[in-house]
């Protein structure tokens, strides 16, 4: 699985699930070219934070296109345009309640392809001094 997940051309190949109903026909255009559009996702974003997202199995396909968002960000940020508005990019932030180094490792091996390096991680859950340290 993580190998179809890091492949450069996976938000192209993936598949796109559409609901059967008769209403598809008015969203299904702009969900295509939303998902299509998702390969430059995060290349011009000073900020990426995941709060509360642990990746859950049920939500397996939503790894493809928040893979592509961290590896663009972390490996791809337009630097040069962002550094002519005064801008920055800041580390990956990552939110979520995992109080054992046990439960840590479980979680970052869902996760594909993410620098922890460039990565910050506060894993004392969500709380007002939280949202101090990631803003």
């Amino acid at each position: 699985m993580s190998d179809y997940i890091l492949r450069d051309d996976l938000i192209l190949h993936a598949p796109l699930l559409v609901s059967p109903s008769f209403s598809k026909i008015v969203y299904l255009n702009p969900l295509t070219q939303f998902w299509r559009s998702f390969n430059n996702a995060g290349i011009y974003n000073t900020e990426v934070i995941f709060i509360g997202f642990s990746f859950p199995e049920h939500d397996e396909y939503l790894k493809i296109p928040l893979s592509r968002l961290v590896h663009n960000f972390q490996h791809f940020t337009a630097v040069d345009v962002l550094s002519k508005m005064g801008l920055r990019a800041q580390k990956l932030k990552i939110v979520d309640f995992k109080k054992t180094e046990k439960l840590r490792r479980e979680f970052k091996a869902k996760l594909p392809g993410i620098s922890w390096r460039k990565t910050k991680a506060i894993w004392d859950g969500f709380s007002p001094k939280t949202l101090d340290d990631i803003l």
